[in-house]
């Protein structure tokens, strides 16, 4: 009786998760909530925990590592953009929103080519489509005129995107 009314409390706080043995597994099914059955060995149970609290400092580690790279695109006096593989556009910087005059959010899913009005530029929109890194091409959007870096990134032999430097003269 004791087991179903820890698992109530549990779920009541927020756990997205049960991790117990058959009585456990049985009172979060009945609530509702996901759960994962475990012997009930203490070694079981610690390894459990152990995982957990490893995930924790995992997911911090990652989120701080996240504020710091928003912060460094943030202060930088490019216009910076993460592009997807197909060229829309996924996170922009502060300054990138000042230049473009559009907020984050309208910016986000556009296509860069519709964007910049580059569709007819071969050179850029030959390295979106080829997944290449371009350097030094000189863009107009606008009224301003900017120096352009394409960097193709790739992860584990898979290409993931881009990133775009737009340096303004």
């Amino acid at each position: 009786p004791e087991i179903p009314s820890v698992v109530k409390r549990a779920a009541d706080s927020g756990a997205e998760m049960i991790i117990g043995g058959e009585i456990a597994c049985r009172s979060a099914d009945e609530l509702g909530v996901p759960s994962l059955y475990m012997d009930s060995m203490t070694e079981s149970m610690l390894n459990a925990v152990r995982i957990a609290s490893h995930t924790l400092e995992a997911l911090q580690i990652e989120h701080q590592k996240t504020a710091e790279f928003m912060s460094l695109l943030d202060y930088s006096f490019d216009v910076i953009l993460k592009l997807d593989d197909a060229g829309r556009i996924l996170l922009s910087n502060y300054r990138a929103e000042k230049v473009l005059g559009r907020t984050a959010g309208e910016l986000l899913g556009l296509r860069f080519t519709d964007l910049t009005g580059a569709q007819n530029n071969t050179a850029l929109t030959d390295a979106l489509a080829r997944h290449r890194s371009l350097y030094a091409t000189i863009l107009r959007i606008g009224n301003n005129s900017f120096v352009a870096n394409i960097a193709s990134v790739g992860v584990d032999g898979r290409h993931d995107g881009f990133i775009v430097s737009l340096q303004e003269f």
